[in-house]
């Protein structure tokens, strides 16, 4: 083996980075969004459902529906720049935990939809984007997958999420790099 790496579960990686659990991370609970109740659709604040973790990355927020919310919902369910999201259920196993994040610095209040799971990652610790990256690659797409609950459908809980295991580069600047 080269000099500077180390052998783990997950292959050959620098000796200077982590592997860590996604709990371990954490700025806030992992959590679902708001109730998508039909009878609220069509005034109010936009809002991030499943479809849209499938589309552009980032998450595109031009053609979001809407949904009332009170102020509570509203803070409990506000989405923020960096946030990542997953999505909780899926008829095949493939498509769980699909994820995307949102990259807007905007004041404009957006919330997420109950079939969406958000986590909102201690971003002094590790970078959003190579997060997002992380859960879009194989080492955490083989996790979720394997780790999904399948019946009629395929789903993930918050507990399965949290203790994803994730390759942490050393610093923020080789996150970023990455």
């Amino acid at each position: 083996m080269k000099a500077g790496y180390k052998q783990t579960e997950f292959g050959i990686i620098p000796e200077n980075w982590e592997i860590v659990l996604l709990e371990t991370l954490l700025a806030q609970p992992i959590q679902n969004g708001i109730f998508n109740d039909p009878r609220l659709k069509g005034y109010g604040y936009k809002l991030i459902n499943v479809i849209n973790l499938y589309g552009q990355t980032p998450i595109d927020t031009a053609g979001l529906e809407y949904l009332s919310a009170s102020k509570t919902e509203v803070d409990r369910f506000k989405v923020n720049h960096g946030d990542v999201f997953f999505t909780r259920s899926s008829i095949t196993p493939d498509g769980i935990a699909q994820c995307n994040i949102y990259d807007k610095k905007l004041e404009e209040v957006i919330l997420f939809d109950c079939h969406i799971i958000r986590v909102v990652i201690n971003q002094k610790k590790i970078n959003p984007f190579y997060f997002y990256r992380y859960c879009s690659g194989n080492t955490a797409r083989k996790y979720m997958v394997a780790n999904a609950k399948t019946t009629t459908m395929t789903t993930i809980d918050q507990s399965v999420i949290a203790k994803l295991p994730v390759l942490l580069p050393s610093t923020l600047a080789e996150q970023t790099a990455i």
